[in-house]
Order: C-alpha cells, then sequence, then structure tokens
C-alpha cells in the first residue's frame, strides 16, 4: 500500500489517534479493517478524511509531513485543537506553521471544506492564552479565505464566552462559522457582563446552523442567561440544531427561545432542564403543534418537586408527534400521584 496511511512513520500514526478527537480515532480503528479488505482506495479515503492539527510547533510540524502523503487529497477537515504550553513553543512558528498548513490543504485537497478548531480549558501561560491562539487561527483563516475561492466551514467547541467575545474582531471568520459549541460556568454566566461578551461575536455569526449550549457545574443556567444568548443571534440566521444542556425553564421562556427558528429547526436537544412554573406539559404541547422536527432529545427533565419527570427520550421522523403524545400522558400521569 504505497504512500498510503499504514506507510506512515509510526510516530505520526500515534499523532494521528492521539490527537484526534475520541470518536474520529474510534471509528477511524474500528473501521481500517473492513475499508482495507475493499482495497487502497477505500482505506485511505476513510482514513484521511479528518487530520489532526495540534496548536504547537511540534504538532503543526507533524500535520505537515502527513499533508505530503499522498493520499492527503482525501482530506475534509481539519481539527485545530490548542494544547498546553511547550517550553519550546514560539508563537511566530506557530503562526507560519499555520499559513502554511492552510495553504497546503487548499492546494492538495479539493475536499477539503471544513475547519474545526477545540478549545483546551487548561491552556495557561502569559502569552499562550486560548484567545491568543483562536485569534491567531481567525486571522489567518480570514486571510486565506479572501484569496482562495473556497467555501470553507468552521466549528468552534468547547468555546467559553469570554475567547469568543475576542472574535468580534474578525467578522469574514465569523461569517464562515456555522456551528458553535458553548461552554459556560456559573461564574461567567450571570448578569450583563455575558451580554456585553457575546452580543457582538454571535450577531456576526450570519451563517450560523448549530448551536450548543452547555454549563461545566451542576448549578443550572438561569433562564435570563439563556435568552441573552438567545436575543444576541442575528435574526436572520436559520437555525437548525439546538443543544441545551443545564438550565431553568419554564414553557413561555422556551417558545421565546425557539420561536425565531419553527420553520428552520430540525433537531432539539434539551438535557437537564428544570421547569419552574409546572408547564412541562404545556411546553411538550406546543412542540408538537408547532414544529416539524426530524429529531429530539429531551435527558433529565424535571419539574419543581419532581426531579426527573423525563429520564430519556429520543423520537425521530414520522413517529415524533405520537411519541410526545405517548411523552405527554406519561408525565400527566406521573404528576397525578
Amino acid at each position: 500500500m504505497t504512500s498510503s496511511l499504514l506507510s506512515l512513520p509510526q510516530e505520526l500514526f500515534d499523532y494521528i489517534i492521539n490527537y484526534l478527537p475520541r470518536k474520529y480515532a474510534s471509528t477511524l480503528l474500528a473501521t481500517s479493517k473492513s475499508t482495507y479488505t475493499k482495497g487502497t482506495c477505500a482505506f485511505n479515503k476513510s482514513c484521511f478524511r479528518i487530520i489532526p492539527a495540534e496548536l504547537s510547533c511540534e504538532g503543526l510540524y507533524n500535520t505537515e509531513k502527513i499533508l505530503d502523503n499522498t493520499h492527503a487529497k482525501h482530506i475534509r477537515t481539519i481539527y485545530f485543537k490548542a494544547c498546553e504550553r511547550r517550553f519550546s513553543d514560539n508563537l511566530m512558528e506557530i503562526n507560519n506553521r499555520l499559513v502554511a498548513i492552510l495553504a497546503k490543504t487548499l492546494q492538495v485537497s479539493p475536499k477539503f471544506k471544513t475547519i474545526t478548531y477545540y478549545q483546551n480549558p487548561n491552556l495557561l501561560g502569559r502569552r499562550f492564552t486560548n484567545a491568543t491562539i483562536l485569534s491567531i487561527l481567525a486571522g489567518e483563516v480570514e486571510k486565506t479565505s479572501t484569496w482562495q475561492n473556497r467555501s470553507i466551514k468552521v466549528r468552534l467547541e468547547n468555546l467559553n464566552s469570554y475567547d469568543l467575545n475576542f472574535l468580534d474582531e474578525y467578522p469574514k471568520f465569523l461569517e464562515l462559522v456555522f456551528c458553535i459549541k458553548l461552554r459556560l460556568n456559573a461564574e461567567e454566566s450571570r448578569g450583563h457582563a455575558l451580554s456585553q461578551r457575546i452580543q457582538t461575536p454571535l450577531s456576526l455569526t450570519l451563517n450560523l446552523k448549530e448551536l450548543f449550549i452547555s454549563v461545566d457545574d451542576d448549578r443550572p443556567l438561569y433562564q435570563s442567561t439563556v435568552l441573552y444568548i438567545m436575543a444576541s443571534l442575528n435574526s436572520t440566521i436559520e437555525l437548525e440544531s439546538l443543544t441545551i444542556k443545564g438550565f431553568f425553564a419554564s414553557s413561555e421562556t422556551v417558545k421565546q427561545i425557539l420561536q425565531p427558528f419553527q420553520t428552520s429547526l430540525k433537531k432539539l436537544n434539551l438535557e437537564r432542564a428544570y421547569f419552574e412554573d409546572n408547564s412541562l406539559v404545556e411546553f411538550i404541547d406546543y412542540i408538537r403543534d408547532h414544529f416539524s422536527l426530524d429529531y429530539i432529545h429531551f435527558s433529565d427533565i424535571g419539574q419543581e418537586e419532581h426531579s426527573e419527570l423525563i429520564h430519556e427520550a429520543q423520537l425521530c421522523g414520522g413517529s415524533i408527534k405520537t411519541g410526545l403524545d405517548i411523552l405527554m400522558s406519561d408525565v400527566l400521569s406521573q404528576l397525578a400521584y
């Protein structure tokens, strides 16, 4: 298998496995045998679909070497991940290697279309902060998008509101963002300060399709916090997927959150939601009558003194309306006791 993934040096193969997200690395390992039996082409299409780029000098050097492989032409996604600072790291070198990787990937792979950035919550150092690394990436992607006639999409994962705030200086980059996974904690999720941090950058994500809001600790987000976030979105976007994990809710609040996306929303995932005004049944009724969803997932949904009225519910396709009717009946029967 000349120039295939199997011919990469062991350290590069290990680099791919270690720095890809677990779900991608597991899929790669699990499918390697089956795709290998189907031939060289099938194997390499599978294994080179997504490659990691650890945002350190050594990591980016390894990614550059992977791009020298013949089958880098199959790359569709580069997964950038900020890492803890190494003594040998230099911001200028990171910047230069990042420029080289973006340019080379666009050159060798006509299928390349997605950039994923995963924020490392443990990244420390006066110069090596998440904001610094993300700013470098955003700036270089902006420059690249202006001289390359290629439609690139960006996913931002595990992002906090402080670092999202820095992106308002990169409006062209934010226009490329189709997915944000926002991670909050109790300290940063309260009051007017949150609204000030997120309002401008979120309003510039004109092509946002997927939004995830989660809280780090066991204390759920206040309703006002979720409303701040949703109100910051540009009124022209057509959100297709929404996930909220850990928040106090009411039927009226959730209606305010969802109503602007009544025609576009296709996937809804609510986890650890606590309805404060005995309105869970009203909420389920609203979803059933006003939305045409393809997928619903509810987990650990409670209401006042009932901490868990819905433990787990997953509904798909044409069975959603019937499933919601059954779910509503089950909730009512629990409340009757």
